[in-house]
């Protein structure tokens, strides 16, 4: 990943607990893992319906392969965002919460990437927000779902929602 992004760039990776140990092995070999973030979602999830508490949020790893500062004012590592109302993707992302990440380590017109795409958070994120992007999904349906979706967006149709 490292021989792909700009120096001093920043990296997400959204993950549970089950495999963040497994994310972090193969990520501090090229990045520095600079802290742990919280999505705490409106509603919790499903598993284990009786024999396990519901899971309600999700961890992103926040890493950088420089000094690169975060824009904007200092925030808290804990992120409150509802999960999408739409079903495009199992594992759809908010808009308004890319773009809050996108805004606080980017700057308009820079060129983001995605190297799973999936319902096209991250693209209609960077169509809001004025970044370039270039994002990758590998399963044909979800194309074709992150490709509508992206034609079906303006920038009006997305304001930034509460994160804290």
């Amino acid at each position: 990943m490292k021989r792909v992004c700009k120096d001093e760039a920043h990296l997400y990776i959204f993950c549970s607990w089950h495999n963040v140990e497994v994310f972090k092995f193969f990520i501090e070999k090229e990045f520095r893992i600079k802290n742990i973030l919280i999505w705490e979602k409106e509603n919790h999830g499903t598993g284990d319906l009786k024999g396990d508490y519901a899971p309600k949020y999700e961890m992103i790893l926040f890493c950088s392969n420089g000094t690169k500062k975060l824009n904007g004012k200092r925030d808290c590592n804990i992120l409150k965002s509802s999960k999408t109302k739409n079903n495009n993707h199992p594992t759809e992302k908010p808009v308004n919460l890319i773009s809050y990440l996108i805004e606080k380590s980017t700057d308009p017109g820079n060129l983001v990437l995605d190297t799973f795409g999936g319902s096209c958070s991250t693209a209609i994120a960077c169509k809001q927000t004025n970044r370039d992007c270039i994002v990758f999904e590998i399963e044909a349906d979800y194309c074709s779902n992150g490709r509508e979706n992206l034609e079906g967006t303006s920038k009006r149709m997305f304001g930034m929602g509460n994160l804290f």
